[in-house]
């Protein structure tokens, strides 16, 4: 507690709340108490912010490996064209700051990403791909702060977008109009997801616990196929 505030912090979220004198303290705790339990943050891939084992390819798909830095960038209406992220090439480096100019993709541990120049993200042009198909399905971050209700205040919570398209460059927003035609086939590899889709068991305001579903059925299975080939 910093003076007469009590701060707390919570998987990178902080969570202040009013002076533990002011009469309201307790309804405010317990409101945001029912906040947390609403709330859902989209962790089905890693946190970020911090430095993340990988690599990173210049715009003649040159490979760099070494340790890289992105944070998705705050939504405010004063955000410049482009983006960046910090590369080191080890833990003891200088760190570089590499802008969205000056390189094509980067990965970060499982975690994939491009740059985009589509002029819907030319603001935010870093984006996650999440299924690197045909159609491929696409992610964009931003870090967003908000108020929560009686005095509690939270920050550092992502919005997600998500687009869909052959390449970066060429990609349309996926919508509530477009989710099933979308999705469906991108499931195909689980047709159990991929039919409740189709039926509507799985709307849009469900993506993120469906992708969070599929990631973590996914890699169960491929921890037993691993275990499965050890001698």
């Amino acid at each position: 507690m910093y003076g007469r505030y009590v701060y707390l912090l919570i998987n990178n979220n902080i969570f202040i709340l009013s002076s533990l004198n002011n009469p309201n303290f307790m309804r405010r705790y317990i409101i945001y108490t029912i906040l947390l339990c609403t709330i859902t943050l989209t962790t089905y891939g890693q946190k970020y912010g911090d430095y993340i084992p990988g690599c990173i390819y210049d715009l003649q798909n040159v490979k760099s490996i070494g340790l890289i830095k992105w944070t998705p960038p705050t939504i405010s209406p004063f955000t410049t064209v482009g983006d960046h992220v910090f590369f080191k090439l080890t833990p003891d480096d200088q760190r570089q700051k590499v802008k969205t100019a000056q390189f094509s993709s980067f990965v970060m541990k499982a975690d994939s990403f491009v740059v985009s120049h589509a002029k819907e993200t030319e603001q935010y042009p870093i984006l996650k791909v999440v299924f690197d198909k045909a159609v491929k399905l696409y992610a964009r971050y931003r870090t967003t702060n908000f108020n929560g209700p009686a005095g509690v205040y939270m920050a550092n919570r992502y919005d997600i977008d998500y687009y869909y398209g052959p390449d970066p460059d060429h990609i349309t927003n996926l919508d509530r109009k477009n989710f099933a035609e979308v999705l469906s086939p991108l499931l195909d590899d689980r047709p159990d997801l991929s039919e409740k889709i189709k039926n509507k068991e799985y709307k849009y305001g469900d993506l993120d616990d469906l992708l969070k579903l599929y990631f973590k059925q996914k890699d169960l299975l491929s921890k037993k196929s691993a275990e499965t080939l050890k001698p």
